[in-house]
């Protein structure tokens, strides 16, 4: 499909014409540039439950702010399973939170060429497993499309599922 953002913009004949790029993730990437990780997670459908909980956990407005932040986002697909493995799960305010945490590093903007097999400490305190073997997984979550995702205080990859921190 075509690219929404116009490269160019000129007139003539009396009307003004768009010029768009065939380079999609190119065009995406200058919109993004200009989002938080907390503006695109509400403005992208795929990841509309993960925008509502960082909302009802006043984590939207540090997701707003300078950053750079490192997030894993899991998908809705990602908390739907967790739902239906756990249907009362959200109902544990004090899990939530340490949940939406543990899928923030704070302090770096991490690309997927910065990742490396190791452990990374996250918001709540807890580290996360990386393991770059074949693709990139945390701890048992894969590293889906999108991946990479520049914004202007960050970087967003989306995950399939959701991290649960360790219990203590």
């Amino acid at each position: 499909s075509p690219c929404k953002c116009p490269v160019r913009t000129f007139k003539g004949w009396g009307k003004w014409f768009n010029i768009y790029s065939k380079w999609e993730d190119k065009c995406e990437t200058s919109i993004l540039a200009k989002s938080s990780i907390a503006a695109l997670a509400s403005s992208n459908e795929n990841f509309s439950i993960l925008a509502g909980l960082l909302e009802d956990y006043s984590l939207d407005v540090p997701l707003s702010g300078k950053g750079p932040f490192t997030v894993f986002a899991p998908t809705n697909d990602a908390f739907a399973a967790l739902l239906e493995a756990i249907p009362d799960v959200l109902e544990n305010r004090e899990l939530v939170d340490a949940v939406l945490k543990y899928h923030v590093i704070e302090e770096s903007a991490l690309k997927s060429d910065d990742l490396s097999n190791g452990q990374v400490a996250t918001l709540n305190g807890k580290s996360i497993m990386i393991d770059t073997t074949d693709g990139v997984k945390i701890n048992a979550a894969n590293v889906i499309v999108p991946f990479d995702v520049e914004v202007s205080n960050g970087v967003v990859h989306a995950i399939d599922k959701v991290l649960i921190p360790p219990s203590e």
